[in-house]
């Protein structure tokens, strides 16, 4: 199975690209061109470009991957910005949305995004109604702390139930502020940040929590 994305080969039975995370459409056929074969010279040069292109992405993603950083902001983005639950589903690890999909329908999956998707614009209708339609919001990290070996033990035990491998795991501290005029509110979270091979992703509690079995 071919992702569309990025590019990678899976297996046919994967539902999730190992490398980018897209979620594989395995109803997808080939488009097959009912063009006459003579080629024109200009499409020729575009494709080898697209080609040349795709291949820079995609080696540039195996070798450095999604930084800790472009996490955290992104997860912000969609949070406070703009509802975008898909956004946020981006980030976790792929394989943990394959087991996901294992327990739950593709149906049900959706459906799990878009009441995430609710929370979320919930969260920003607050925002919204409590400082006004006019308000900004703004964001910075403010600080990066590396997990304790006690929780990251415990972080990582959680994460092999899923068959995921973490060898890192980060704290980061943001700082959002909300504008309302010349008034300036400050707010703060806290995002966890967990690294897979090359990559690093979100670490989501409450899904971890919807995962885990029932002791």
């Amino acid at each position: 199975m071919l992702c569309k994305q990025c590019g990678t080969e899976n297996s046919d039975d994967s539902k999730f690209c190992s490398k980018c995370g897209l979620l594989l459409d395995h109803n997808q056929t080939d488009n097959l061109s009912t063009e006459p074969k003579t080629k024109h010279k200009n499409r020729k040069i575009g494709i080898i470009a697209i080609a040349a292109l795709t291949v820079i992405l995609l080696v540039a993603s195996v070798f450095y991957g999604k930084s800790y950083r472009a996490v955290a902001n992104q997860y912000m983005k969609a949070t406070f910005y703009k509802a975008d639950a898909k956004s946020i589903f981006e980030l976790i690890p792929p394989k943990m949305l394959e087991y996901i999909l294992e327990i739950e329908s593709h149906e049900e999956y959706e459906l799990l995004i878009e009441n995430y998707n609710e929370s979320l614009i919930e969260t920003i209708d607050y925002i919204i109604n409590k400082y006004g339609k006019n308000s900004k919001i703004s964001h910075k990290i403010i600080q990066i702390k590396e997990f304790n070996d006690e929780y990251f033990k415990i972080l990582k035990k959680d994460y092999e139930y899923f068959n995921v491998n973490i060898s890192k795991a980060k704290n980061i501290e943001v700082q959002f502020t909300i504008k309302d005029g010349n008034t300036e509110y400050y707010h703060y979270t806290n995002i966890i940040v967990i690294k897979v091979g090359c990559f690093w992703y979100l670490d989501l509690e409450d899904l971890r929590d919807f995962c885990k079995p029932i002791q």
